[in-house]
Order: structure tokens, then C-alpha cells, then sequence
């Protein structure tokens, strides 16, 4: 990875890591918090599609097929974030949520673009995963471990969904508009992507409890929700943006990692979760990954 995409992956760490809390702390409802959430970037998003107005008729339909499933990828991201943070603490949910995709990222990209990862960047994978082992701490709230779990795999496979995906329309749209910057392509790709998202995720408000609770939660989370909607977009745009300076999106999903002992710090400091000498050493080995992915 070049110097300026690890600067780009660094700055998002920080501001993942930050409205993650925010869904943390907003936890209690589920759902409606990231609707919220996801329209309030889309705020931020939508007068940027003025300035690319003129691409809808250029990029091919493939493009906005990408645009559709990664709605969707999205998605189930949040319905899994929603529930790990449910049932367990930031730095048990976010660590595995956080981890999973490490592994699967890299054989997905393998499997379809024939993508390989050199010897450092792959035993760099291996810490991050063991470190992330050592991060699960089953002793609290071990009676919703099962569901933790779940709900922390079907984030971690969304989000392996939406990296993949994501890169290659990123990839494709660079294609067909070679004398844009590459700044815009991903702010224009961002506001398409939160767009396609909403939809998918107001069909919880089929349910009559959902509608009233995103009424509740609008009174009792609103300003939380919008802060991490925003925090959302500018992460959001940071990632995508780097990955047009990658070759291999395994890297930058892997280097992405980084965020896991911010987000365990902000559990720390932020929520009075406890850290333990396990955690710590275990935080060690995920930097330490993170630096054999990078070289």
C-alpha cells in the first residue's frame, strides 16, 4: 500500500472507531439508530451528486448493479452490528465484528479476482486473528455468547460483502471516468451506496413496533444517531477513497483492523469497560499484525 492510503486507513480507524461508540451507546434500539444513522450521512452526501450528475449516463450498468447489492451487503452489516451490540460490550462485539472480515476478504478476494497476499502481509493476518481470540472475553455475558456471535458473524460477512464489492465499483468507475479525481468518484460512489442502503433498511418499519420505535428513538437518540451518521460519512469516504490506491483491497481491509484496540480504548475510557492484562497483550498482537501487513 502506498504512504498516502495508510494515512487515509489511519484517519478512518479513528472515526470508525468513534461512531461505533455512538451505536454503542445507542444500542437499546436496534435498527432504527442506524436508519437514522444512514439517513444523516445521506444529508451529508446527497448535494455532492450535483457534481456528478452527468456520470449516471456514462457508468455502465454493471456499476449500478454493484451500487444495488451493496445496499443490501450493508445492510446486513447493520442488522449485525445492531445485534452485537445488543447483547455484549463494545470490546467483546466490536473486536470479532472487527476480525472476522481479515479472513474472509482474502479468500473472497482470492477466490474471485485471483488476489494473493505476500508471506509478512499473510502471517500479519494470522496475529490479527489470534489477537482477536484472545480479545474474547466468553466470561462476560457468556449467557448471549451464542447470540454475539451470530450477530458478530453476519456483520463480518456483510462487511466482507460490501469491501469486496465496494472496491470493484470503485475499480469499474475509475474505468470509465479516467480524468475525474479520484476524491470525487468516491464521494459520488459513497452517496449512491448510502442511498441504495435506506430502502433495505426501512422494511423494518413494515412493522407497526419498529415504526413506533423509530419514533422513540428519534426523541431519545437523535442527536447520537445524526453524530454517527456523519462520523459514518467522512469514515465511509476516507476507506473508499484509499482503495483507489491499493491493488489489493486484502491489505486495506486487514490494515483497517487497527481500529479494533481504538474501539476496545474508547470501551475503556468512554463506557468504564474493564481492561484486563489479556486485552492489553492481545491489542499488542493485532499491532503487530498490522505492522507485517504493511511492510
Amino acid at each position: 500500500m502506498s504512504g498516502f492510503a495508510i494515512l487515509l486507513l489511519c484517519l478512518s480507524t479513528i472515526a470508525h472507531a468513534s461512531w461505533n461508540l455512538f451505536g454503542k451507546k445507542g444500542a437499546e434500539a436496534g435498527l432504527s439508530f442506524y436508519l437514522i444513522a444512514v439517513v444523516a450521512s445521506c444529508v451529508f452526501y446527497v448535494p455532492l451528486l450535483a457534481f456528478g450528475r452527468h456520470w449516471f449516463d456514462v457508468l455502465p450498468a454493471s456499476f449500478w448493479i454493484l451500487v444495488f447489492f451493496a445496499g443490501i451487503a450493508e445492510t446486513f452489516y447493520f442488522m449485525g452490528l445492531a445485534g452485537a451490540y445488543r447483547f455484549c460490550s463494545l470490546g467483546l462485539s466490536y473486536p470479532l465484528a472487527r476480525a472476522l472480515p481479515v479472513l474472509l476478504v482474502p479468500i473472497g478476494s482470492f477466490l474471485i479476482f485471483h488476489q494473493t497476499m505476500s508471506i509478512s502481509a499473510l502471517l500479519g493476518v494470522v496475529c490479527v486473528v489470534i489477537g482477536m481470540l484472545g480479545l474474547l472475553r466468553f466470561d462476560q455475558g457468556s449467557r448471549h455468547k451464542g447470540y454475539m456471535i451470530a450477530f458478530a458473524l453476519l456483520a463480518a460477512l456483510g462487511t466482507m460483502a460490501y469491501s469486496m464489492i465496494d472496491y470493484q465499483a470503485l475499480q469499474l468507475a475509475g474505468e470509465y471516468l479516467p480524468d475525474i479525481p479520484k476524491l470525487q468518484i468516491a464521494l459520488f460512489y459513497a452517496a449512491c451506496q448510502g442511498i441504495a442502503t435506506i430502502p433495505f433498511l426501512a422494511m423494518i418499519l413494515l412493522k407497526r413496533s419498529e415504526r413506533q420505535k423509530l419514533i422513540t428513538t428519534f426523541r431519545l437518540y437523535r442527536n447520537t444517531a445524526i453524530w454517527a451518521g456523519l462520523v459514518m460519512a467522512i469514515t465511509y469516504t476516507l476507506v473508499l477513497f484509499s482503495y483507489m490506491f491499493v491493488t489489493n483491497v486484502s491489505y486495506a481491509v486487514a490494515f483497517r483492523q487497527l481500529s479494533i484496540p481504538i474501539g476496545v480504548l474508547f470501551g475503556v475510557v468512554f463506557l468504564k469497560e474493564p481492561l484486563t492484562p489479556r486485552i492489553a497483550i492481545a491489542n499488542l498482537i493485532v499491532l503487530l499484525g498490522l505492522i507485517l501487513v504493511v511492510v
